[in-house]
């Protein structure tokens, strides 16, 4: 399929002046046919078109001039032990409970943002009695296509914070590479529950999954992510 230019708005931003992680992967991931894993190796710049450029038979590369930002290639899902949703009343109260922490490493994120009154509002608090982060999430009407489904880079962007809470006790952390299968409609205006949770670690990389499923417990979408403890 032929590949044009990506421009990530300044509005979808993650850590300041960079892009939303999960929202470029899902950019990118929109360019490509089936499962896609998407590496992040340059911060994300906002407002600049971004060239995607076949990297081999089944990948590609964004660049920024000659700086390869991203690099994507298919790859078939791994497999993971995907834990079911929490109930909507767990969720609810793990998404008050992180509303009501002080603590915040990007809270001017589009994603999960406290400070974001336009952002997508999910916030992954610790869930009662579960071994994962867990949101409420109703998409409004401006993430959605013209059946009033969810965006492709919007679900995935709705996959990368959660992951990330998940293995921040760890030390702030930076999410470096990331694959998700949409497996149903996500509809707007309904609410759904947002699960994170740690897989493993190895030295400074965090191992972690997230998880999209409808208030009823419907998965709808999933991811498997690599983040990168930062130094100090």
């Amino acid at each position: 399929m032929p590949h044009s230019p990506i421009t990530i708005d300044s509005r979808f931003n993650g850590p300041p002046n960079s892009g939303q992680v999960g929202y470029v992967c899902g950019c990118v991931a929109h360019q490509m046919d089936g499962p896609a894993e998407i590496t992040l190796r340059k911060p994300i710049p906002l407002g600049v078109a971004l060239d995607p450029n076949p990297a081999d038979e089944s990948g590609l590369v964004l660049v920024d001039g000659d700086t390869v930002i991203v690099e994507a290639r298919s790859n078939a899902m791994p497999e993971i032990e995907i834990p079911p949703a929490p109930g909507l009343t767990a969720a609810e109260e793990a998404t008050r409970q992180f509303i009501s922490s002080p603590d915040h490493p990007y809270p001017m994120c589009f994603v999960c943002g406290n400070q974001r009154p336009d952002g997508m509002k999910i916030f992954a608090g610790r869930a009662d009695s579960k071994p994962y982060r867990a949101s409420i999430w109703t998409p409004s009407r401006e993430y959605g296509d013209e059946n009033n489904l969810v965006r492709e880079e919007f679900s995935w962007a709705a996959l990368d914070c959660p992951a990330g809470f998940a293995i921040m006790d760890d030390g702030r952390a930076m999410l470096g590479r990331m694959t998700a299968l949409i497996e149903g409609t996500i509809a707007v205006d309904e609410t759904h529950i947002v699960i994170g949770w740690k897989i493993f670690e190895d030295g400074r990389k965090r191992f972690a999954g997230s998880a999209i499923f409808s208030a009823a417990g419907e998965r709808k979408a999933w991811s498997y992510q690599t983040w990168i403890v930062l130094k100090g």
